[in-house]
């Protein structure tokens, strides 16, 4: 169309995940049925890429968005999720902002910015899974479980975002607003960090033991409670 990718952008990556079927030989050889020296076998395909905001782009005006337009059909509002964040939220002192199309948490600011509700249509459990996979990111903060973020891409970071996204799987788990989507969708995630992390298993437990701790701290659980995640 014309357009390029302005100058100093930074794009965002994204991960295409499914799982494909495929025939495969077997060791068995019978010439009567052909049929049995094949089996068939799920590998996930993950692929990655790297994406830019219209507004980044120069050249290109953004297609016109009426989709939005009159009444927007949205989840409902989960009553226990909500209570959640809103406690979580008050008592760490920690402003949530809706605005944009990106999740966040800016650790500089101790500030959550998220999409706002409508944006995820009648997806109320991915909205929740996202909004406590950024708070689970925001427990991290010196203040409190003091946590290294790292840079984009390096072992810190890849880390970190398996803490965000097992502590976030949990907690929808505990709510039981978990769904086969999200579930999928996390393992999805964790996988690309994992390999990111050149599939180093110690890594999962170390985080998984991070992750626990995070979703303590979110939903006010006590030492001497035994019902975490």
């Amino acid at each position: 169309m014309g357009g390029h990718i302005r100058k100093g952008a930074k794009g965002e990556i994204v991960v295409f995940y499914k799982w494909q079927t495929y025939k495969v030989p077997t060791d068995k050889k019978d010439e009567d049925d052909d049929e049995k020296k094949w089996k068939l076998k799920e590998i996930p395909i993950l692929k990655y890429y790297v994406v830019f905001h219209i507004e980044d782009v120069e050249g290109v005006e953004p297609l016109a968005n009426d989709e939005f337009k009159g009444d927007v059909q949205r989840f409902d509002d989960d009553v226990d999720a909500e209570g959640v964040m809103e406690d979580y939220l008050t008592r760490e002192h920690i402003p949530l902002t809706y605005e944009g199309n990106r999740a966040f948490y800016r650790p500089s600011t101790d500030e959550i910015y998220l999409p706002e509700k409508f944006k995820f249509g009648r997806n109320g459990a991915e909205f929740y899974s996202t909004a406590f996979h950024e708070m689970v990111h925001s427990t991290g903060a010196d203040k409190r479980l003091h946590r290294e973020f790292g840079m984009f891409g390096d072992g810190v970071y890849s880390k970190e975002e398996l803490v965000a996204e097992i502590g976030a799987s949990s907690i929808l788990y505990v709510l039981g607003i978990e769904t086969e989507r999200t579930f999928q969708n996390s393992t999805a995630y964790i996988q690309s960090w994992l390999k990111a992390l050149r599939n180093d298993n110690k890594m999962v437990v170390s985080a998984a033991a991070r992750a626990d701790k995070a979703v303590r701290l979110i939903l006010n659980y006590k030492e001497e409670d035994t019902d975490a995640a």
